[in-house]
C-alpha cells in the first residue's frame, strides 16, 4: 500500500506559480519598498526636503531669496554687513578645524595623555564660542539695521527656523 501511494505522489505535478506570479510579486515588493521609503524619507528629512536641512541653514540659496526679497537699499545694507562679519568668521573657523585636527595624535598615541587631551578640548571650546559670539554679534547688527518684516525673515534664516513652512511628519 504504501508503493502505490509513493506511485501516486510521484506521478502528480507539483504546483508550481506561473511566471507571471512571479512577477507580480517582484512589482509588489518593489512598490511596497518605494512607498516605505517614501515615508520614512519624508519622516526623517529636514525641513527644506534634504537630510541635512535643519543644521542651521536651509542652503545659501535660500538666504539669497530672503536677499532677493528685499529693497535694494537694504539689500546693499545687509550684505555688506554679512559680508563684514564673515570675514571675521572665517578665521575663527580655520583656527576651529587646525585646533580639531591636534585631537588626532592624541587620541592615535599608545596611551592617552589626558591633562594634553582635556586641554586640547579645552581650546577647541574657546574657539567654538569666539565663533558664536561673532555669531551673535552679526545677528544683533542686523535685529538693529532692519525693520521688522525683514528682520524676523532674515534672522529666522540665519538661525536656522526656516521659511516658516511647516516641516512634514
Amino acid at each position: 500500500m504504501t508503493d502505490a501511494s509513493d506511485d501516486v505522489a510521484q506521478t502528480q505535478p507539483r504546483w508550481r506559480m506561473p511566471r507571471w506570479g512571479w512577477v507580480l510579486v517582484f512589482i509588489s515588493l518593489a512598490l511596497n519598498l518605494l512607498v516605505v521609503g517614501s515615508i520614512i524619507g519624508m519622516r526623517f528629512a529636514g525641513p527644506g526636503g534634504g537630510w541635512h536641512a535643519g543644521g542651521g541653514h536651509e542652503g545659501r540659496g535660500g538666504m539669497r531669496r530672503v536677499l532677493r526679497s528685499l529693497p535694494q537699499d537694504q539689500r546693499k545694507e545687509v550684505r555688506a554687513l554679512l559680508r563684514e562679519h564673515r570675514q571675521k568668521v572665517r578665521p575663527l573657523r580655520r583656527a576651529l578645524r587646525e585646533e580639531t585636527r591636534k585631537l588626532r595624535p592624541l587620541l592615535e598615541a599608545e596611551s592617552l595623555d589626558q591633562a594634553a587631551f582635556t586641554a586640547q578640548l579645552d581650546v577647541i571650546e574657546k574657539r567654538r564660542a569666539g565663533i558664536q559670539r561673532e555669531l551673535r554679534s552679526m545677528v544683533e547688527d542686523l535685529a538693529v539695521k532692519l525693520p521688522p518684516d525683514v528682520r524676523a525673515r532674515v534672522i529666522a534664516r540665519i538661525i536656522g527656523r526656516g521659511t516658516g513652512r511647516k516641516r512634514r511628519r
